[in-house]
């Protein structure tokens, strides 16, 4: 019994092992393309939405004063939307940004603990080991919570 113990616990290990190796890897894939994508996005919001403001000032501008007045008026006008809109949106996108790497990060952090829980129950040789291994694999715990040693 120890010996076929042994061996389902030595393919229990490599088979976590090589999943844990595929969710990390797919994890840092994610994490990479979130971040791209929420900066491209970012640049891109801010630019429209001041391409906008600024069109919109403009057009107030030419309609109610003149020449000179349009000019002074409109470079402190695009000077203040500017610093809002940058303000408003990088405060809104980091608050996201952070949320989702805080998501992203807890399972990474969760996946070592995993690992150390599967080698120790290899290198357990009673029969215990193997209800332990099978619990293990077997238990689909949500993200925000963290295996225990002694589970």
């Amino acid at each position: 019994f120890k010996f076929v113990a042994g061996i389902f616990l030595k393919l229990a290990s490599a088979v976590l092992k090589l999943v844990a190796g595929v969710i990390v890897k797919f994890s840092s894939a994610v994490l990479e393309l979130v971040a791209d994508t929420l900066f491209e996005f970012t640049s891109a919001f801010v630019e429209f939405a001041r391409a906008i403001f600024e069109f919109v000032a403009g057009s107030i501008l030419k309609l109610f004063t003149g020449a000179i007045f349009e000019f002074v008026a409109g470079s402190i006008l695009k000077f203040v939307a500017g610093s809002i809109l940058k303000f408003v949106a990088g405060a809104v996108f980091e608050l996201l940004a952070r949320a989702i790497f805080k998501f992203a990060a807890g399972i990474v952090i969760q996946l070592p603990g995993a690992v150390k829980l599967v080698a120790r129950a290899q290198l357990l040789k009673f029969a215990g080991a193997v209800k332990l291994v099978a619990r293990a694999q077997l238990l689909k715990l949500p993200c925000s919570q963290q295996l225990e040693p002694g589970a």
